[in-house]
């Protein structure tokens, strides 16, 4: 046989193995999104609006319009473009957020479309690469199986699962700092340039997705201050890693210090037992005994914790850490890194005990104690299965669709009152066909001031005289009324109603919105002075609130 020959039979034989080794990946990979895309279906989340959180229009809406910015030709002039963009949809905060998260759902959209299915999509994939790296981590110290029931368990969480089913950001965070800690292993066993790269990318990536995933920039020389590798202190190949974080975060505070994105709440690491408490009563109960018994595992086998085991705890301690600095509320959503990194150590624990020399009495449940408790796991997070609030309220999306459908050929601003606002302009945006071509008016910016967490609030306008005059001279034509009896409307919409109410014969209701169905809900008026005395009915006084 000739050395070609050899060569590539050899080469062959590479091929056929680097295949085979990948496969159980990529089952493990389609199972896992599978998962995801079955979770939001169950939960309605597809045809469901935006509306799982108050955020999470604003995210859809800086998506799409970084979207449209990237096809726009303007490149040159990214405010001019987002200026203009907000005039016609008032409802996104790039800039206050971090761009990550947008460029990867503009780059997303400009391949498949924009929708609220594809938006989701994009979830379920950051969830399915977080699962895989939960995989990753115990596949070096278990085995296949052992990572993907891990990997399992961590989709079967009711937390994940419900952000999975939103258009929000704190998945990709979850999924960046895990891939972070994942490469900040294979540096450690391999501290080359590259790798220091991979390391600093993947920081900056976390950081300036989201001001909750900073912490992760960190982690790099904690580890080696944990390690006691104290000579990679010395070397390039560390160093490049704060140089691209650094430079990165910096270069994006310079854009947008004007902006005042950083808003610091004062915090201290008293409040860490509030958000340990937070990150583990994310776990039902009895996953979260299973994960209990698995620490504890791990703490009585001090033979166990190696390398990856210390970056873990690191990636955990650094979030509580951080959280309880920063004086955030601790939400549960900010907090999915700390389940995925307790279920890495937990599995961790468990399979400690499982590769111990057992006394022979108890030698043949070696073997079944494993299937045990990964059956006893995924039937707990089958138990829980979806077991979050759901959207159920439709309403806003037909409400969207009429506006859209009724006004595409009537130009003319659009008012939208407070309660249900983002959801509003949201929809109407995924109905515009020709972006941007639908002018909102928020009428608490219209009529009203506010900072950005709603201190300082105060009228513009305080009789129905000076509101309905100003509605006059800024020429809204139309009004978008909600009526939500949870919620007290604020007195600036209050004041519109008695305003609209007084003058009734100068505002008709869009026909389509009284076939509708839509009840009392959703009301469309049109100032109309031409048809005065073919108009609705003055508004009860029991709607004024």
């Amino acid at each position: 046989m000739s050395i070609c020959e050899k060569f590539d039979s050899r080469s062959s034989g590479y091929v056929i193995a680097s295949r085979r080794a990948h496969w159980p990946t990529a089952a493990a990979a389609a199972i896992y999104f599978a998962i995801c895309l079955l979770v939001q279906w169950s939960a309605g989340a597809w045809s469901a609006p935006f509306t799982m959180y108050p955020d999470e229009p604003a995210h859809f809406v800086g998506s799409v319009m970084m979207r449209d910015y990237l096809t726009s030709g303007h490149l040159m002039q990214p405010l001019a473009f987002a200026r203009m963009y907000y005039g016609h949809y008032p409802f996104f905060a790039l800039g206050h957020w971090p761009p990550v998260f947008y460029l990867v759902s503009a780059v997303w959209y400009l391949l498949v479309g924009v929708g609220r299915g594809q938006a989701l999509i994009l979830q379920a994939a950051f969830a399915t690469g977080t699962a895989l790296l939960i995989q990753w981590f115990l596949r070096r110290r278990a085995d296949r199986a052992t990572g993907f029931c891990a990997g399992l368990v961590f989709l079967g969480i009711p937390e994940v699962q419900r952000w999975m089913c939103a258009v929000m950001i704190d998945h990709l965070v979850t999924l960046l700092c895990l891939a972070t800690a994942a490469c900040a292993i294979h540096y450690l066993q391999s501290p080359s340039l590259r790798n220091g790269i991979y390391v600093g990318l993947l920081a900056s990536a976390a950081a300036l997705s989201k001001y909750s995933g900073i912490y992760i920039c960190a982690l790099p020389l904690a580890t080696i201050v944990i390690d006691g590798r104290f000579y990679l202190l010395r070397r390039l190949s560390f160093w490049i890693q704060p140089l691209l974080m650094t430079g990165t975060v910096w270069v994006w505070w310079l854009l947008t210090k004007n902006l005042d994105p950083y808003h610091a709440h004062g915090g201290s690491l008293t409040n860490t037992p509030v958000e340990f408490l937070q990150a583990w009563r994310i776990f039902p109960a009895g996953i979260a005994a299973l994960v209990a018994v698995g620490l504890l595992l791990l703490l009585l086998s001090p033979r166990e914790w190696k390398g990856d085991v210390r970056i873990t705890v690191l990636l955990f301690l650094g979030l509580i850490a951080f959280l309880s600095l920063s004086g955030e509320d601790a939400e549960r959503r900010y907090l999915l890194t700390g389940p995925a990194a307790l279920i890495i150590l937990a599995a961790a624990g468990w399979h400690a005990l499982f590769k111990r020399q057992w006394p022979a009495a108890l030698a043949r449940f070696r073997s079944i104690l494993p299937a045990a408790v990964a059956v006893s796991a995924l039937g707990l997070c089958a138990i829980n299965f979806s077991a979050f609030p759901h959207q159920t309220d439709r309403s806003i999306r037909e409400a969207a669709r009429l506006v859209s459908q009724e006004l595409s050929s009537q130009p003319g601003p659009i008012l939208l009152t407070t309660d249900m606002k983002g959801a509003v302009i949201a929809e109407v945006l995924l109905n515009d066909h020709h972006r941007p071509s639908f002018d909102l008016v928020r009428s608490d910016k219209s009529l009203a001031s506010r900072a950005w967490e709603g201190e300082n609030y105060a009228m513009k306008y305080t009789t129905v005289a000076a509101l309905m005059g100003a509605l006059r001279s800024e020429q809204i034509r139309f009004v978008l009324l909600h009526t939500d009896r949870r919620e007290i409307a604020l007195p600036h919409d209050v004041l519109l109603r008695r305003g609209l109410s007084e003058e009734a014969s100068l505002w008709r209701t869009v026909p389509a919105f009284l076939s509708a169905g839509l009840g009392d809900s959703w009301t469309l008026l049109e100032y109309a002075p031409e048809h005065a005395g073919f108009n609705r009915s003055p508004e009860p006084p029991g709607r004024i609130r």
